[in-house]
Parts: C-alpha cells; structure tokens; sequence
C-alpha cells in the first residue's frame, strides 16, 4: 500500500473512534446500576438508527459527481485508492510514468486502480476505444491489443492486488522499476505503450497517439471477499479475517461485512464485534421473491460500487446501508445487521409482516403519547440517482442517472398531488452502489410509500419483558381497549378518549432505564411499503433528463399489463403549414381504441432525429360522447415543431387507473414537401405546404 494511502486509511480510523455505527445515530449514558443488571438479549445503548433514506452527509450531488469522476485518469502520490465491490469502470492513478528504448519510443504507465485482491478485469479501454474483451483477465498476465487502430503498439500486465505480488516485469524494461516496486495489495496495470516509426503519411494517419498520455480505463470485476452464506450458526465465529476463503462475491450483504472486517481501509472489527448469524440470516433473503424463490439474476439486489477512503469510515458505511435500507443496532457488544423490511426470515420482498412481540396491558407501564405524521416527511415523487449508464449493453458505462417515481403525468401521480391539494413534495436520493434501474425503481417506490404511509408514531415505557427486542424489530401494539381497564392504576391516560391502536409498529429506538424498563419509540408499519418482488422495467435506458425548458419530462417506462389493449394508430387528414422550414400548426392523428371497452389514458411519446430515446410529451383521455353505434372512443394528439424532409417516431401506450401499461404501439412518419416527387403514402408520410 502506497504512504499516500495509508495516510489517508490512518485519518479515516481515527476519526472513526466510536463504535456506534449506523444511518443515523444516537449515543446515550447508561448508568452503571442499570449495567449491572443487564440480561442476555439486552440493548447495551442508546441507538437510534433512523431510516435508510435518511439524508447523507456527503450530498446527493457530491455523491454523484465523484462517483462520475472516478473513470478519471489522476497522477500524483497523495490520492486516495478507492475499493470496488461488485463491477464497475474505473480510471486510476498514475504512479509511474517513464520512456525507454530507440527514439525514447516505448512510454511505460503503471496505473493504480483499486485496492485489492480484485477478481480481474472484464475490460480495458484506450481513450474510449474498446481494446481489450477477451474475458478475465489473470493476476500477472499480459495482454496485448487486437485489431485496432493500437494494433501491436500496446501490452498491458495486470496485478489484482495480492499480498505477496512481484515487481512487473514490464515495467521493468523501463529501468528504473525494480524488484522492489511491488504496489503490494494494490490493483494496476502496468502500461507499455510504442510510438511507431513514422515515414510517410500512410504511417502519419495511422498513428493512433495524438497528444499526451492516453486515458485508460478499465472494467473492475471487484474484491474477492468470504460469503457468510456458509458460515456457522450463532452469532460467533472462530476464523480470522487474514484466514477466511475468498471468491468474487456481489452480494450486499457479504460485501458490508468485508469492509468492516477490513483492517486497511475498513474498520477492523475483531469478530468478538460482529453478530454473524445476523449477517448469515439476511444474505438469503437478498435472492428470494415475494414468494421465498429464488429470482432471476437480472432482479436480485447487487451491489457494484466504490467505495471512497477519502471519505471517514462512518459515511461509507451510512451509504452502504443506504443502497440496502438497512441499519447496524448494536445489541450485547456486537453489531448486528438490520434490513428494513416485513421482518419474514426468507425473502426481503414478503408480503406480509412478522411480529416478535404483542406489547399490551400485560407490559405497558405509562401511557402511550403519540406524534401526528408531518406532511414535509411525505412525498408523492422520489427521484433517485443510481450508477446504471450503460445498463444492458456490453459496454456499460455506470454514469449516474435518474429514475422517478411515480410516472410523471400517471394516474399514480395524479392521485398523489390530488391527496396533497396538488402540492409538490419530491424526495431525492442518490443510490451509489445500485446499478440496476429495477433496483433503483423498487427503493424509489419503498421510499415514497413508506413516507405516505408513515401514520403513527408511538412513545412509551414497557417492563422487563422488552428487553429481547431491537432496534428495527416489528411488534403488534394493542391499547385502548375497554376491557384491558386502561386507564390503569399505574399511569393517567394522556391520549384521546376513544383512542384505539391495535396494529403493527417499527421499533426506531430503545432507551434503557435505570429501573431496568424501556423507553420505546415506534413507527406505524405498513407491509405494502416492502411486499412484491421488483418488476424488471421496459428499456431501461429510455431513463433520462430532458434538456431544460423543453416542456419534456422524464421518459420512465412502467411495466407492461398482458390485460390491457394495444392502441391502434392511424394518421388524420390534417396538413400542416410551415415558415422556414418551421411547423406553425401540427399534424394531427386520429388514435383508435380497441379491446373491453374500458376507457384508458394514453401516454405518448416522441422520438425527433436529435433525440436518443422515446421522450413523453403528453397524456389523452379518449372521448365516449358524440360516436354513434360501432364506434370505439378515440382521441387525437397534436404535435408541433416538425420539419420537413424528417423522420418522426410516435409511441402510444394505454395506462388503467392504478398505472399499468399496455405494450406500445409505434408509428413511424416522414415529413415531404409538396409536390416532390417522393411517393406521399397517407399510412408512412406527411404531406405538408412549404
């Protein structure tokens, strides 16, 4: 590990000094008499780990920008080496940069990626020429560069980051790399690059070095790391982190676990710090459905991202949790894994919940005092920036983009405003480890459902019994009731007359008391918040930002329904007059519904030649009145801007009321001048005067 490095790590533990780990945290005293009586299964603090969405210190914006930043090529010595879990492309420092041979024509790179071991690398890039696909690659191997334009004038030897690698023996042509520049425990690839002989303009032109240092960048295949889905029961475990087997490893799980067991640039725990069953129960549920099977790869819950040791300790973790609506409770001296979820043992994605605990007249003390929900905290649109540029092709870049929820210009949306007197409240949150934009789309709907459903939230003291209950733990609250005798003798009733709770709450925090009773707070749970396996969105990559101004929103696909209709699209008979080459009126196309007779919205899309997806412009109701027998309802749109001599896509999709769509009906047109020759076809083109 380079100084720079390690001072950087260094800085980071230091700060990080407390134990208390967490999205957010509450740190209390405990007197020492309320110590001594502890039992197992007794909270030894005062925690408070909030909510997975609760805001970050570093800034969405921030997040996303260094997240982009980091396909970067840096120099220098003093830069931090971030850590890649998962997949994701990464540039790198250069800590070596040197020529050697004829005409000084070799230039020599040794350009740092990533903390170690990694798996390898899928891919390598010369100044975003794809050079090298040729699969993972081996620790100490090179490679050299097919057909390209950098044919024969590049090899590459790639280090994973081992802890007993040797010196490149690439680089060492170089002459002042030797046996002693290892980079121990650092990803790079060391860099050969030639300058070809130039002697007449043939080789001119074919010289693919323009100016300076080519920009490399590489697609890292992450740490090598230990799953805990093997790992013995209870919540403790005899083998040494140095010790553990290894192996690529995606899953959030076992890659939160990895850093913070990692003594470089992690935080070290000791495994007398860990609660590893809680590690264990929880990387199941990451691969199973609604259902408790096992779901298709393309929907499970990954984790691709890069982790900053320029940042503390405390803020990595916070969004790690964050990417896995998750939270670390410390409970009896150990950290203990918490998802926020229904609380089932078999799948994140269940349905329904399950209470550890009734909490009624038989261990209630005090009066329960409740906190009226607050209309800031409710959202009815979440735009969440995830790293999923690229998803799906074989070149994927993991650029931040956005997603949002629900649909702009949805029935879903359009019900939310109504409920808040159409008031606009957006949430926005930055997923740096997410790369899938049906991950990404699912947090989005937890986020917002969950703030609308936030309700009640509940304060009281319970007797010892509570003393086996956790921070996040879901528990059945029953209170009110005439025939309980509330109120009772030990405690006035300070809530309304009437008043009866009997449902589900989330434990948000426990306070010890020194009688040895609890202070508990929680929040109403709702099991539709977390239930249903996430849906794999249409065309992902249709996911983007209109310029500003343009009048277009977001293009977001929601799932297609097989119960809906397609629409059926013909043209109008409707000309359009243009100045300049400028539409002054639009074209006009008659849309005709078919199937059950049910009366849908229609979204509609459009994609002009400057555009590189389908763009929504607009929503049609289609009319019912005024068509006689046999007519079906219809409705036109009108869409202006065109240009003549153009090629214009146009896309309908019916939507029901709850926001499923049917599969899409496209039609494509193109734009003539009157009286050319080019073939006018009332079903393909649009005549229009010029």
């Amino acid at each position: 590990m380079s100084k720079a490095v390690g001072a950087v790590v260094g800085a980071v533990v230091g700060f990080f000094a407390a134990p208390f780990i967490g999205v957010a945290l509450a740190v209390g005293v405990i007197a020492g008499a309320a110590l001594g009586a502890m039992t197992s299964d007794t909270i030894m603090a005062i925690i408070s780990p909030g909510a997975f969405d609760s805001p970050s210190n570093i800034g969405n914006t921030a997040a996303a920008q260094q997240n982009q930043g980091v396909t970067l090529n840096n120099q220098g010595t003093n830069i931090s080496i971030p850590v890649v879990y998962g997949r994701r492309k990464i540039g790198g420092t250069r800590v070596f940069v040197s020529s050697a041979g004829d005409r000084n024509a070799n230039l020599y790179v040794a350009l740092v990626l990533a903390e170690g071991e990694i798996a390898g690398l899928e891919k390598i890039y010369l100044d975003d020429t794809l050079v090298y696909d040729g699969g993972l690659t081996s620790h100490g191997s090179s490679y050299g560069v097919g057909d390209t334009k950098y044919k024969n004038l590049v090899t590459f030897q790639v280090f994973h980051g081992t802890a007993n690698q040797t010196a490149s023996s690439l680089l060492k042509e170089a002459g002042s790399w030797n046996d002693n520049c290892k980079l121990t425990g650092l990803a790079y690839i060391a860099c050969k690059f030639t300058y070809p002989q130039i002697t007449d303009q043939a080789s001119t032109d074919a010289n693919p070095w323009t100016s300076g240092i080519p920009k490399i960048n590489a697609q890292v295949r992450g740490r090598v790391i230990a799953d805990c889905t093997g790992f013995g029961s209870g919540a403790t475990r005899a083998t040494a982190y140095a010790s553990e087997s290894v192996a690529f490893n995606d899953n959030p799980v076992n890659c939160l676990l990895d850093y913070l067991r990692n003594p470089i640039y992690g935080k070290g725990l000791s495994n007398d710090q860990i609660n590893f069953g809680s590690f264990r129960d929880n990387i199941v549920k990451w691969d199973k459905d609604s259902s408790s099977n096992t779901v298709a790869d393309n929907l499970k819950h990954r984790f691709n991202g890069v982790l900053f040791t320029d940042r503390t300790i405390m803020d990595n973790v916070k969004a790690v949790l964050a990417g896995m609506r998750s939270s670390l409770p410390y409970t009896q001296g150990r950290y203990r894994l918490q998802v926020e979820d229904n609380g089932n043992a078999n799948s994140v994605y269940f349905t329904s919940s399950s209470s550890v605990m009734t909490l009624n007249h038989d261990n209630l003390l005090t009066a329960i005092n409740i906190e009226s929900e607050s209309t800031q905290k409710k959202y009815n649109r979440v735009v969440v920036t995830y790293m999923g540029g690229g998803e799906g092709t074989n070149t994927p870049t993991y650029e931040p983009i956005e997603i949002t929820y629900p649909t702009p210009g949805s029935a879903e949306e359009a019900t939310f405003l109504a409920e808040d007197n159409d008031r606009l409240n957006e949430y926005t949150i930055t997923l740096e480890h997410i790369t899938s934009s049906t991950t990404a789309q699912k947090m989005a709907e937890i986020i917002l459902l969950k703030s609308r459903t936030r309700g009640k939230v509940l304060g009281f003291t319970a007797d010892s019994s509570a003393a086996k209950l956790d921070v996040g733990d879901i528990v059945t609250v029953q209170y009110g009731y005439d025939t309980l005798g509330f109120p009772g003798d030990n405690f006035t009733l300070t809530t309304p007359a009437g008043l009866v709770i009997n449902g589900t709450f989330r434990i948000t925090n426990i306070a010890v008391n020194n009688d040895y009773t609890f202070g508990i707070t929680a929040a109403e749970h709702a099991d539709n918040v977390y239930g249903g396996t996430p849906v794999k969105i249409a065309n992902p990559q249709s996911i983007v930002r209109a310029d500003a101004g343009s009048g277009i929103v977001a293009d977001v696909y929601r799932p297609s329904s097989t119960g809906i209709p397609t629409p059926v699209v013909t043209f109008g008979e409707t000309f359009a007059s243009f100045l300049n080459g400028q539409a002054s009126a639009g074209a006009s196309f008659f849309i005709n519904y078919i199937g059950d007779g049910s009366v849908y919205e229609t979204d509609i899309y459009l994609k002009r030649p400057q555009d590189n997806h389908f763009v929504w412009i607009q929503k049609e109701t289609p009319a019912v009145d005024g068509y006689g027998a046999g007519d079906v309802p219809r409705s036109s749109v009108t869409i202006f801007g065109l240009q003549y001599e153009t090629t214009y896509s146009v896309r309908f999709q019916h939507r029901n009321y709850v926001g499923s769509v049917s599969a899409p009906a496209t039609i494509e047109f193109v734009t003539v001048r009157l009286g050319s020759n080019t073939q006018v076809n009332p079903y393909n083109s649009l005549t229009v005067f010029t």
